[in-house]
């Protein structure tokens, strides 16, 4: 039962002054949300759009136009500043985010997401769980009192376990029913399995729905499919052959899959339909894989630290083909930086994100750089009034206009038909120059792909200062930039260091310059030749959505660098394409100059960091 919200209690706005255009937004939202079905808000980094946009959200439920709250965010780091101004305001929440990191039993174990689960499953079924016996009857008070006491969404997991002894999961899932706001993380909706398992009792006509970072939705594949490596097939069917030898056409199925090469770059379409796989196929995958499962708890015995430490790929590869067999989704092959292949089921377009959207009552999106009223109307296609709401026009200010000098190097592109080996040498060059001053800061240096960034690196003097991801755990990246006073990083647009991640010391970013080389267009590869193939039948919609993501993508880098009102960075858009008058117009950013001299770039850099140590 949902518990009515405080009638008692007055929500205020929580901070005596408000920041410029704060209020102005509140009042927007209110006021659009009686006709809208979409509040479409861009905000610059440092306005302060979560209290503003959940004080918004709890004075719609006072209102009665809706009973609760589901406030989604891309990453569990996330979660802490929505769980900070939701104890500012003094509404009461739960928060939900993978089951896997809140186990006691698990957190310090490799076991896979779907392992766990299953394995979580059997054990709560046998009764072999303490913590979730314990949750079962433990008193809603007790899960709220130790919320509420808890600093962020670790410790509220670590308190639930082990001062009241209770699952954190299944606590935390149960507040859910008594309280009208709910912090998760994307897979709590853009994941059909999870959803069903752990928010169906939640009505969407009933519930305002919140996105977060919902520039990420331009990535449908990312946020709504899954993946495997085929190494993980291969060693689900060495799982079959050790405790179901006898199901050979399963084995075949699987043999295929784990077969399947690909070359070149980008997505392959390979399709579920043309390698015989059948509904009724993966779910007999699903029952061996559980059976297995069950077989393995068995013989381990009464050790649940054993159980949890037991990796199965075969339920890892079942809850892959359950994907793959959800309504508009197919299968594709990619071929990774590091050589492995990997099998993906994405959507192959963007009608499940279309229908998750028009289930809710009313939905709030914000960014930075928000999807655009034409993207959400033509490419998704959704249904219902959208209203576009920037912030800037109520006087808030722009940090990354303000405090970045933006220069446009038109002297090379990345344009396929013009890459060459006196291209990348010509990048190489711009990057040495341009942080040849740069003492102290580090210089992020964004690729429109892997195959661009090697082909620059090896004409790069690399000493000990280049930070290159190729994969690595991000705390290890992270360490290496902050022991290095004058790093260069090299990443790629899009990817998980250009994006969400805040690189900040003594309240500054680290980094100080962006060299974004080349238009990060997304790549033309099958998938995405399928995803504009299923959008509505117009030339102009498939260009505007390339363009679209390509900001995008430069904004976010950019954004890495300031994140407040204190930082300042040099921009180096390094690319002829960027003089394009629409282009410009877009990004939002202050041009000082256009220049195809390298040597003016430089002379532009040095001069920059020169005064930037006497600030």
């Amino acid at each position: 039962m949902l518990y009515p919200m405080d009638c008692e209690k007055i929500y205020t706005f929580p901070y005596k002054i408000a920041r410029i255009g704060q209020l102005e937004l509140v009042n927007a939202i209110l006021n659009s949300s009686k006709r809208m079905s979409i509040i479409n808000i861009g905000a610059p980094t440092g306005f302060g759009k979560t209290v503003s946009v959940l004080y918004s959200a709890i004075k719609i439920v006072e209102r009665g136009d809706v009973d609760r709250i589901l406030y989604l965010v891309r990453t569990r780091n996330e979660l802490d500043p929505v769980i900070r101004e939701a104890r500012n305001i003094g509404v009461e929440f739960t928060v939900l985010y993978s089951g896997r990191r809140m186990c006691p039993y698990a957190v310090d174990k490799a076991v896979s997401n779907e392992g766990f689960w299953t394995f979580c499953s059997i054990l709560r079924i046998q009764g072999r769980c303490q913590y979730y016996s314990r949750a079962i009857g433990s008193s809603i008070e007790v899960i709220k009192r130790i919320v509420n006491a808890s600093e962020d969404h670790f410790t509220i997991a670590r308190n639930l376990s082990s001062k009241a002894g209770v699952c954190p999961y299944f606590s935390l899932l149960s507040l859910s029913n008594h309280t009208y706001l709910t912090i998760a993380t994307y897979p709590y909706l853009f994941k059909e399995r999870i959803l069903l398992s752990t928010l169906s009792h939640i009505n969407p006509q009933k519930t305002l729905l919140i996105i977060d970072e919902a520039h990420n939705i331009h990535n449908i594949g990312g946020i709504m499919g899954d993946s495997i490596k085929l190494n993980s097939i291969r060693n689900a069917i060495e799982e079959i052959l050790k405790y179901r030898s006898d199901e050979k056409d399963v084995i075949d199925i699987l043999s295929m899959l784990g077969m399947i090469r690909v070359d070149g770059r980008g997505f392959k379409y390979i399709g579920k339909d043309g390698i015989g796989l059948e509904k009724s196929l993966v779910e007999r995958i699903s029952s061996i894989a559980t059976d297995i499962a069950m077989e393995i708890v068995s013989t381990i015995g009464s050790s649940v630290d054993k159980v949890m430490a037991t990796d199965l790929k075969i339920l890892y590869t079942s809850k892959f083909l359950e994907t793959l067999f959800q309504e508009d989704f197919d299968l594709f092959a990619l071929t990774s930086f590091n050589a492995e292949v990997e099998l993906h089921a994405l959507p192959v377009s963007f009608d499940p994100l279309r229908k998750m959207l028009e289930q809710f009552k009313l939905v709030i999106m914000m960014s930075g750089t928000p999807p655009s009223k034409e993207f959400l109307s033509h490419v998704v296609s959704v249904r219902g009034d959208i209203a576009d709401i920037d912030v800037e026009e109520f006087g808030a200010p722009n940090y990354i206009r303000e405090n970045s000098y933006t220069l446009i190097f038109a002297g090379s592109t990345t344009s396929y038909r013009a890459r060459d080996e006196y291209m990348y040498r010509v990048y190489a060059e711009l990057i040495e120059k341009v942080h040849g001053n740069n003492k102290r800061w580090v210089t992020m240096v964004i690729y429109p792909s892997y195959e661009v960034m090697w082909s620059i690196l090896k004409y790069l003097n690399r000493s000990n200062n280049s930070v290159i991801d190729g994969g690595e755990p991000l705390p290890i990246i992270r360490n290496l930039l902050f022991s290095k006073e004058d790093a260069i990083l090299h990443t790629i647009a899009g990817g998980r260091l250009a994006e969400g991640v805040e690189l900040v010391k003594d309240g500054e970013s680290i980094i100080k310059c962006v060299i974004a080389i080349g238009m990060p267009y997304p790549q033309p590869d099958d998938y995405i030749k399928t995803i504009l193939r299923n959008t509505k039948d117009r030339e102009d919609l498939k260009v505007d959505y390339y363009t679209e993501v390509a900001i995008t993508r430069v904004m976010q880098a950019i954004g890495r660098a300031i994140r407040s009102e204190n930082d300042h960075a040099l921009i180096i858009l390094a690319d002829r394409r960027y003089k394009n008058p629409l282009i410009i117009r877009r990004l939002k950013l202050n041009i000082k100059k256009i220049t195809a001299s390298i040597e003016d770039v430089k002379r532009v850099s040095d001069q920059f960091y020169n005064q930037l140590q006497s600030i």
